[in-house]
């Protein structure tokens, strides 16, 4: 008799408190203003980067009290259609079709690197007054016109560091006599190649750097799977070939580990988990989170911040596995790293 008394008072209790929290619940609710984000970026949606972006924006958004997201996503897909004019043309109509037949209205833009080059002319026809929030490309670490006459709320992204990479190489495998920089032939693997062989000067007496951005595909995964044992590869990107081939950078990595005998080093986080030990890494969630504080800061009509240090952006990052399996000595890492997938002991 005394068990069932006890669970009336606390079928009773739970019974005047289940109404208290959904009341409660719907207050915080109806406090929070919703919004509607459209994200638009430049590739398409297997790009591993933006996903990263996306994630860090979504984590800083979803901390914010006084308001509600929601998303849509547009993908421009120019890594499919590159320098094709008409397909421009065609995304543009899309987006206009969109603006006047849809009832999701967006209450702030935010754009990923490069997508103000290719939308700019249609900026006013297709967003009107609708806030915008931009990302310049990656390889411009200074503000441009067009940047600029896109939107007055930009942030500049970071971009790969060789000369941390290179010196991080060269002193966790004193003997490397040279490294591959795999990057590839697209207009944006240009500018970074323009960069990579500046930084590269400095090292040209401990190590031969080699570029390869004048190979087809075919001849660069061959390269690396025969390169030479006292090398190193140290992954950038692989956009474009010189043939003219679009491919998926991440794809394109998995192949080089999958084959290559010597060690793999890469310049951006979302390489990590694909067989690279690490490095200097470019982790563009940062970026989303820093987008997403630009966002709340806009829909208060507060003041924006100021995002110049773009070096906040890179970090050492290193992959436990793959330090396990090249036998790295833990003690040559910089002391500021971090090590990911670390499997606990039992």
């Amino acid at each position: 008799m005394q068990k069932v008394s006890k669970l009336k008072t606390l079928l009773a209790v739970v019974t005047i408190l289940l109404p208290l929290l959904c009341v409660s619940s719907q207050i915080t609710l109806a406090k929070a203003d919703t919004n509607n984000i459209l994200v638009i970026h430049q590739y398409s949606s297997e790009n591993q980067c933006q996903n990263l972006f996306d994630q860090g924006l979504r984590e800083r958004l979803v901390q914010d009290e006084k308001h509600v997201y929601k998303f849509s996503f547009e993908y421009l897909e120019m890594d499919r259609y590159p320098e094709d004019d008409n397909y421009v043309i065609h995304t543009a109509n899309y987006f206009r079709h969109k603006k006047e037949h849809s009832n999701w209205i967006p209450d702030v833009i935010v754009t990923s690197g490069g997508v103000s080059d290719w939308l700019l002319p249609y900026k006013e026809e297709l967003f009107g007054d609708i806030p915008i929030v931009a990302t310049a490309p990656s390889y411009n670490r200074s503000s441009s016109d067009q940047i600029d006459s896109f939107t007055e709320h930009y942030l500049l992204a970071g971009q790969d560091n060789f000369s941390k990479n290179y010196s991080l190489i060269l002193d966790i495998l004193p003997d490397t006599k040279k490294i591959y920089v795999v990057v590839g032939n697209s207009a944006e693997e240009k500018s970074l190649l323009d960069l990579a062989r500046a930084e590269a000067d400095q090292f040209r007496d401990k190590a031969d750097i080699v570029f390869t951005n004048q190979m087809s595909y075919a001849e660069m995964i061959s390269t690396m799977k025969t390169a030479e044992s006292d090398s190193v590869i140290l992954f950038s990107r692989w956009l474009k070939d010189i043939e003219g081939n679009s491919f998926v950078p991440a794809e394109v990595l998995s192949a080089i580990t999958d084959g290559a005998e010597v060690p793999v080093f890469g310049t951006q986080h979302q390489y990590l988990g694909l067989g690279i030990i690490g490095g200097y890494l470019y982790d563009i969630s940062l970026l989303g989170k820093d987008a997403a504080i630009l966002v709340m800061q806009v829909l208060n009509r507060s003041r924006t911040s100021d995002f110049s240090n773009l070096d906040r952006y890179n970090r050492y990052i290193f992959d436990n596995r793959a330090l396990v399996n090249w036998d790295i000595d833990l003690e040559l890492l910089p002391k500021s790293g971090t090590i990911e997938f670390v499997e606990d002991d039992f």
